[in-house]
């Protein structure tokens, strides 16, 4: 997205360092939500065990305090850059919202790939059996 709003480099690099202090932070903060070889997808959909849902949750939680640690830097580069001309157009356009967005969401979540039902099924076997 970056380059398709012509940002410049010092936008860029400010921006993909915040991205990688968040992905740290999510991930030393988040990765015990999953045992060794669990998978999101196979949370299951109960309030307690969706890790989907929690490990979103405290990835908004770390996105929220990197946004907060970097504030005075995101604010000054957003209302630098990101406000003027085609830049702005860019955010502006509901191709991005509708395309572009929910094509990079639909690119992730076909990595997501759940267990086959037999797997399942020795799974709560196992369970019942305990």
């Amino acid at each position: 997205m970056a380059s398709e709003m012509s940002l410049s480099d010092n936008f860029k690099t400010t921006f993909t360092r915040i991205g990688q202090d968040i992905a740290t932070a999510t991930k030393d903060e988040c990765s015990a939500l999953l045992s060794p070889g669990q998978h999101f997808c196979t949370g299951g959909n109960t309030p307690a065990g969706d890790k989907l849902a929690q490990w979103n949750w405290c990835f908004k939680k770390q996105a929220a305090k990197q946004a907060t640690r970097n504030a005075f830097t995101m604010l000054r580069l957003v209302s630098s850059e990101i406000c003027k001309g085609e830049a702005y157009k860019y955010l502006e356009d509901d191709k991005l919202w509708k395309e572009i967005l929910p094509q990079y969401m639909r690119k992730y979540a076909d990595t997501c790939q759940l267990p086959p039902p037999n797997e399942e099924k020795k799974q709560k076997e196992v369970k019942d059996e305990l």
